[in-house]
Order: structure tokens, then C-alpha cells, then sequence
């Protein structure tokens, strides 16, 4: 028994070093890459300053255009938006930026299934397990994956398991997850089958979890002085309101936060042109798109001074 328990603690103490090695290895890579996924994270938990923050999905990521905010608002911008992610994702950047700056804005895009949808820890930490260590911060939203995610989220071996090949990616092939000079912004090139088919928007009933998720952003950013301003993005061929943006827009009501809606703009989800699929703009889509919004927001901004 006691040469068995010898060697399961020497296994313990190399696993351990290697857990170490790993880690310092990796945080290496995570620090050299300027460029993917990985270091957009990195820069939106820990280096932006900008006066505009944009959150959303893929459909934030894609239908936003940074610069054409700065250049027509005056004020520096940045889109942390990550495609397939939601309010635990959006929770853990916002947490991390409040504590170190409060934005003077922060538009969120109002994605039609936002307070329906089960908040998926597991997606979010996907993503943001390798920063799990470093930002204490987030540790609690990421801790909600499951009863033992405070303790293999320790681990690096874990947090880097399904990080090797979009941390390694932007050393062999640049900007596919957009270039930085396009400050998050991830363009989508090409256009869609004008064919397509009208899809109805999800019908399905507003989640009590998703909307502790969501009062968790909002109030957290109002308390600490920032305007909030909601747009909803719009999908080819596809219009109607859902129970999430219904609920939102009644939300933006009560707490004077401005609510623009393009869901329904017929200008825009008619023109198969600018989209490169049914739920995304093209990247000649999301310069018209992000035009509009600017002109609402500035006019909005004139008549509030």
C-alpha cells in the first residue's frame, strides 16, 4: 500500500507540473498572438478604453462597424460581440471592464431569443476558461457551468483542453476573426440566396434565469453611469416581433433607454444584397446598417443635451 500511494503521488506531483508548464506555456501564446478570437477576449476583459462598447452575438460581431461609430460620433469604439454567445459571456466583459473604467455608452444588440434562451454557462466559458484563473471577477458567472467548475476551471490542462486550435490559428493564417484596425468588427463577404425563404422569428416564452442574466447587465451599467441603447438587428426576409424583444422594448420604456428597432425596417430585410445569409449582413449591408443606427444615436445624443 504504501509503494501504491508513493507512485499515485508521484503521478500527482507530475500532472501537477505539467498542469503548471501548460499553463505558463499557453499564457505565453495567449500573450504573443495579436490577432483571433483569443485576443480579441483578451482585450475586451482587460485593455479596452473606448467611449462605445458594442455587445451582441455573432449578429453584434457581424452588423456593427466600429469605425463608422467613431467617425461620425466623435468617440472611440470598440465591438467586444462574440458570435454564439449570449448574457453570460456579455455578464463576464462587462464585469471585467467595470472594473477598470465605465464606458460613456453601451450598445447592445437585441438578439430575438436574448431573456427566452437557457443561459449557457458552458458556451461562455468555452471561450473564457483560459482568463478563468486571472480575473477573479468572472470566476462566479463561469463557476455556474456546473457543481465543479470552481475546481477543474483551475486547472490549465482543463481551461486550454479546446483552446490549442484558435489560439495556434492566427500564427499560420490572419484576421479571420477580423482584422484589429477593424476594432471587432468581423466582417461576412458574399450574398445570399435571394430565394430564401421567410423564417418566423422564435416564439418561445421568456426564461426566468435569462432574465436575471439580463437585469445583471443593465442595472450593473446604469448604477454605474452608463447610457445603455438597445438596437435590434435585422434578418432577411423575416419580420415580427418575439416575447424577448417585446419584453425588452417595454424594459426600455420604463428606464428611458433608447430602443431602435430594424427588425422590421422593410428597407433592409428586403434587400437580399445585404446579407451574406438569412440571419447575417454582408459586409455592404453592415456599412448601411451601421449609417442608420449612427444617425439615431447622434440624434438621439443632440436632443438629450
Amino acid at each position: 500500500m504504501k509503494k501504491l500511494a508513493i507512485k499515485w503521488g508521484a503521478i500527482c506531483c507530475i500532472l501537477i507540473i505539467i498542469d503548471f508548464a501548460w499553463g505558463i506555456i499557453f499564457s505565453k501564446i495567449t500573450d504573443k498572438v495579436q490577432d483571433g478570437r483569443y485576443y480579441k477576449a483578451k482585450y475586451a476583459l482587460e485593455k479596452t478604453s473606448e467611449e462605445i462598447l458594442i455587445f451582441g452575438s455573432s449578429l453584434g460581431e457581424t452588423n456593427y462597424i466600429s469605425k463608422i461609430f467613431e467617425d461620425s460620433l466623435g468617440m472611440t469604439c470598440y465591438n467586444v460581440s462574440r458570435g454564439n454567445q449570449l448574457l453570460p459571456f456579455f455578464n463576464c466583459i462587462k464585469e471585467a471592464t467595470l472594473r477598470r473604467y465605465t464606458p460613456r455608452y453601451v450598445i447592445l444588440d437585441i438578439h430575438p431569443s436574448l431573456v427566452a434562451a437557457e443561459p449557457d454557462y458552458a458556451i461562455a466559458g468555452e471561450i473564457l476558461k483560459p482568463f478563468y484563473r486571472s480575473h477573479q471577477e468572472i470566476q462566479p458567472i463561469l463557476n455556474k457551468q456546473s457543481k465543479t467548475a470552481f475546481i477543474v476551471n483551475l486547472s490549465n490542462l482543463y481551461c486550454y483542453n479546446s483552446s490549442y486550435f484558435y489560439l495556434l490559428r492566427p500564427l499560420l493564417k490572419k484576421g479571420l476573426d477580423g482584422k484589429e484596425t477593424d476594432k471587432g468588427w468581423k466582417p461576412r463577404y458574399g450574398i445570399t440566396d435571394k430565394t430564401s425563404d421567410i423564417l418566423m422569428q422564435s416564439q418561445v416564452e421568456i426564461n426566468r434565469n435569462a432574465l436575471k442574466a439580463f437585469f445583471s447587465f443593465t442595472d450593473s451599467l446604469m448604477k454605474a453611469g452608463t447610457q445603455l441603447i438597445f438596437c435590434a438587428s435585422p434578418f432577411y426576409n423575416r419580420m415580427g416581433e418575439t416575447p424577448s424583444t417585446l419584453f425588452i422594448k417595454e424594459y426600455a420604456k420604463q428606464h428611458n433607454i433608447p430602443y431602435f428597432d430594424y427588425s422590421n425596417t422593410v428597407e433592409l430585410v428586403t434587400k437580399y444584397a445585404y446579407f451574406r445569409d438569412p440571419n447575417h449582413l454582408n459586409d455592404r449591408g453592415a456599412v448601411v446598417f451601421s449609417n442608420l443606427i449612427v444617425n439615431d444615436i447622434k440624434h438621439y445624443i443632440e436632443n438629450k443635451e
